[in-house]
């Protein structure tokens, strides 16, 4: 399914941090591994298994990434 989505950058949730995009929430930059996706696009979001969950989008003013379209359970 992620391969769909190859021209955006991967992020991976830190596994501490993982139940929070299996729900669907928000994501801040503490709770994932790469620091580079700060430029307001979107991404791809996987865990560290590489497990994919997902796009977010990076908004800038609330200084996190938020869910666009999520691919649980597939």
């Amino acid at each position: 399914m992620d391969g769909v989505f190859e021209d955006l950058p991967a992020v991976h949730v830190k596994d501490a941090f993982r139940k929070l995009v299996q729900n669907g929430n928000a994501l801040m930059s503490a709770h994932v591994t790469e620091s580079e996706f700060c430029s307001g696009g979107q991404v791809r979001i996987y865990d560290e298994e590489n497990r994919f969950y997902g796009v977010y989008e990076y908004v800038h003013d609330r200084h996190r990434l938020q869910p666009v379209k999520m691919f649980l359970g597939e």
